[in-house]
């Protein structure tokens, strides 16, 4: 497919498909339903979007194959370990001292792992923190787009304006991730505008 090919058309026409299976972060285990309303999400749950995503724009972004596919599922899997610790800070409030107490839980949540997985979620980890490889890269950016996908429903907008979440805050801190992946970056702001439009960000004071 060609970028313009990717029309907003066949970007609409996807996103429907991938919010059906979105539907299966909602599907809980061993019997125990999420009550009815609760727009919660599980840091696993974000990653199993980002797993789906990276699925479907690969295709897309690499179509010769360079990019390592075991390598940016393993990025994927493993990016967010430090909420093991610290919980999840939405981010276009993360301040520097959101950042030095990630740093400082690391040492803590890779002293859990299994000591013959200590020097690959290490290694991964600082590829990933470092952002010097397409790989990481690629997952960061997958990282940025995966909300759009996931607020796009009522109880997205419920979760946008509870959290003061502007048009702006949002596109801020993806623009740097999205810029050298072009369907990346017309999927996000496609449905960046599609969210503008729905009413979805928070527009009040403060």
């Amino acid at each position: 497919m060609t970028l313009e090919e990717f029309t907003k058309e066949k970007i609409f026409a996807d996103v429907e498909k991938l919010r059906y299976f979105f539907r299966l972060k909602e599907v809980t285990r061993y019997n125990t339903p999420r009550e009815i309303g609760d727009e919660s999400e599980s840091v696993a749950e974000h990653l199993y979007g980002m797993h789906l995503l990276a699925q479907y724009f690969l295709p897309l972004e690499d179509k010769s194959g360079t990019l390592n596919r075991a390598t940016i599922a393993d990025l994927i899997t493993v990016h967010d370990m430090d909420e093991i610790e610290t919980g999840d800070y939405v981010s276009y409030i993360k301040t520097d001292a959101h950042k030095k107490e990630a740093e400082a839980a690391l040492p803590r949540v890779l002293s859990m792992l299994p000591d013959h997985l200590k020097e690959q979620v290490t290694s991964l980890l600082t590829e990933y923190e470092r952002q010097e490889t397409k790989e990481a890269q690629f997952v960061k950016a997958i990282d940025k787009v995966e909300p759009l996908v996931h607020v796009l429903c009522e109880k997205g907008k419920i979760i946008c304006h509870r959290n003061k979440c502007t048009a702006d805050d949002s596109l801020r801190i993806k623009t740097p991730y999205i810029q050298n992946f072009p369907f990346i970056k017309t999927f996000a702001l496609t449905l960046h505008e599609k969210l503008i439009e729905g009413g979805y960000y928070y527009e009040g004071e403060g």
